[in-house]
């Protein structure tokens, strides 16, 4: 087996180019936590007798008993509304995934991280390959409803790839910056956990955003919202402006920035404080 990278678990302050350093020596380890990844899917549906058919088969049925429920409470009929809440739904449990999961990215992995000394960026590959993997499962509800009820597809569908891309990308930087922080503050995963039902509310999730009226461009500047138009968007066909790109891109730039910072801050002590 490949022999690990060592990563020098040494006090005070990183710099930028250790943080670079990390990421790069994290990539070359992809081995390990692929085959981390691997054992988090098993041990997710172990001893279950249809295996991982059961992350399908979950959102299905929270898909169909809100379809079913909503399409009636905001009179739209059930071809129009099905699609909308099904490429929505899943979108949004792979982004709330990620920030649910992202305090525990190093907490989790107490056992490997003090036993055994790789480069931190790992637990990070390794918590954003799950979740895509487990997105990819889900993805195929979104599949068979779209053929269901015959959605046209444009040139357009091709920006959806890069929208989950974007997604991915956030989301390794949100799992360094809540990671670190939950590491030493332990307080941060219990109020990410507070903060998602609201953000799922606050997200047009399951309803319009042009159902606020005169207010809908408040949602306009919600990241989330813009991160989930470039996925659900180009799967319904629809046309999509300049402004979700500008909206996620300099979204990207902050948390980069700010993972960067907390890097720094906290990079080399993390080890000390699982």
């Amino acid at each position: 087996m490949k022999q690990l990278p060592i990563y020098e678990a040494t006090a005070g302050r990183s710099h930028l180019i250790d943080g670079l350093k990390d990421i790069r020596e994290g990539l070359e380890s992809r081995a390990i936590w692929r085959e981390l990844v691997r054992r988090d899917l098993y041990n997710k549906t172990k001893g279950a007798s249809l295996g991982r058919w059961w992350i399908i088969i979950a959102q299905a049925i929270a898909i169909s008993g809100m379809g079913f429920v909503y399409a009636e409470l905001f009179g739209i009929t059930l071809a129009n509304y099905l699609p909308y809440l099904a490429t929505g739904l899943v979108t949004w449990g792979f982004m709330i995934s990620l920030i649910n999961e992202a305090p525990d990215v190093f907490t989790a992995s107490k056992g490997y991280l003090t036993q055994t000394r790789f480069p931190l960026s790992v637990c990070v590959f390794r918590y954003v390959t799950r979740n895509v993997m487990t997105f990819l499962y889900k993805a195929s509800i979104i599949v068979v409803v779209l053929v269901l009820f015959r959605v046209p597809f444009g040139w357009s569908v091709f920006v959806a790839p890069l929208g989950i891309a974007l997604i991915a990308l956030a989301g390794f930087f949100i799992g360094v910056i809540l990671g670190l922080l939950n590491a030493r503050y332990r307080d941060i995963g219990q109020l990410v956990s507070s903060l998602s039902v609201f953000l799922f509310f606050m997200t047009p999730v399951f309803w319009r955003a042009d159902r606020l009226g005169e207010y809908s461009w408040i949602v306009q500047y919600n990241p989330l919202y813009n991160f989930l138009v470039l996925v659900r968007s180009p799967l319904l066909g629809e046309q999509i402006s300049y402004w979700p790109f500008l909206m996620t891109g300099c979204s990207i730039a902050a948390l980069a920035l700010l993972a960067m910072i907390t890097y720094r801050v906290y990079g080399r002590e993390v080890i000390y404080w699982l």
